[in-house]
């Protein structure tokens, strides 16, 4: 499928090409995925809408649970994100000068979440209300999430602890990364 093959592509130009690049995929976008996937119900109820009548040919009844299943509370659907491939080079060079800035102060790694929040501070005058300012932290929270990833731009310091919430992790610019290009 030729779309897998362009994201790979982006995968690869994105986390490799911050300082760089000839530009051309810079009106590209990138999807960057919030919150959790909708459940086996949740996907049978939205097909079953406008349906007339197809609720009751899966099995699922008018409150969206189907026979047998217990009415439980349930994540709510994923909704995707969609910034520029300019925007994601933007906010990664920020992270990544802020954190260069920070390891030639003396500091080996620094807090995820204290790093989404002077970025948040940083950006605090383009944002025209707190819906905005969550916006744009659920972003800066992928970008790190897909930096951390590709592990040529960032890394996690220490090892992860799933007891932990995610923002409380160390990280830091990966050793290999010339901060003169950021």
């Amino acid at each position: 499928d030729d779309d897998d093959d362009d994201d790979d592509d982006d995968d690869g130009n994105l986390g490799r090409g911050l300082g760089g690049g000839d530009g051309e995929d810079d009106e590209e976008l990138l999807a960057l995925n919030v919150g959790e996937a909708p459940t086996p119900t949740e996907q049978r109820t939205s097909e079953g809408q406008g349906g007339g009548g197809a609720d009751s040919e899966v099995g699922v009844d008018s409150e969206g649970t189907s026979e047998g299943e217990k009415a439980t509370v349930s994540p709510p659907p994923k909704r995707q994100i969609s910034i520029t491939n300019e925007k994601f080079k933007e906010i990664a060079a920020m992270l990544g000068r802020y954190l260069n800035k920070r390891a030639e102060a003396g500091s080996e790694s620094e807090v995820w979440g204290d790093v989404v929040q002077w970025y948040l501070e940083e950006k605090v005058d383009a944002f025209e209300d707190v819906a905005a300012m969550e916006s744009e932290k659920a972003i800066v929270d992928r970008v790190i999430r897909r930096l951390l990833a590709d592990r040529t731009v960032l890394i996690q310091i220490g090892i992860p602890d799933p007891s932990k919430p995610e923002d409380e992790a160390r990280i830091a610019l990966h050793p290999s990364i010339d901060a003169r290009a950021l």
